[in-house]
């Protein structure tokens, strides 16, 4: 079985990002569910701009 971390050229580098802090996120939003809901909705808008 492959290393899920090893870079792979067919997965955009925010998805890798995005998997990669999805554990911390989850913590993140059950200590402060309004500033993590407003974080993630800035970093969507951020990530269609560019």
């Amino acid at each position: 079985m492959a290393n899920a971390i090893e870079p792979n050229p067919t997965i955009p580098l925010w998805f890798v990002a995005l998997v990669t802090n999805i554990g911390q996120f989850v913590r993140q939003i059950k200590e402060d569910p309004c500033a993590q809901l407003n974080f993630f909705i800035k970093t969507l808008v951020d990530s269609s701009i560019m």
